[in-house]
């Protein structure tokens, strides 16, 4: 049952891409399924509703940016209607300081993103401490 739900959402967001003439070569369709808070899972036999399906367009770009210590980082920059993501290439969010150096991101105990004071490096350049840190954080943070 959980197979035919991903085809019918699938299916409904194409069909939501038509109806708005989104060329998929220039954009993504990000599908997310709205659930009440208090429902703590989804089972087999839920039924989609059109209402519960929220369709939003993004534009992904990847650039390199210059630290201020003379190093590069490839960021990949998601901007949607109402905000932007910054990640790296392999998915951990990042954001500038007041410096202008891409820290990695962290949740607060509230669920809002934060900078975490650890600087932020391509995947090969890492330090020990750098990779100890981000084996405890998950990669693509976003504001609950």
């Amino acid at each position: 049952m959980r197979k035919l739900s991903v085809i019918i959402l699938i299916f409904t967001a194409m069909a939501a891409c038509k109806k708005k003439e989104v060329q998929p070569t220039k954009r993504h369709v990000v599908i997310e399924k709205r659930i009440p808070e208090h429902v703590a899972e989804v089972t087999d036999e839920e039924k989609v509703k059109k209402e519960d399906i929220k369709v939003s367009e993004f534009t992904k770009k990847t650039e390199t940016v210059s630290q201020k210590d003379g190093t590069s980082l490839d960021i990949v920059i998601f901007e949607m209607q109402n905000n932007s993501y910054i990640e790296t290439t392999d998915g951990y969010t990042v954001s500038r300081n007041k410096d202008k150096v891409y820290e990695y991101m962290k949740l607060n105990d509230a669920g809002s993103l934060i900078l975490s004071g650890v600087k932020a490096r391509n995947e090969g350049r890492r330090s020990r401490y750098e990779l100890k840190f981000l084996e405890t954080h998950q990669k693509h943070l976003r504001n609950k």
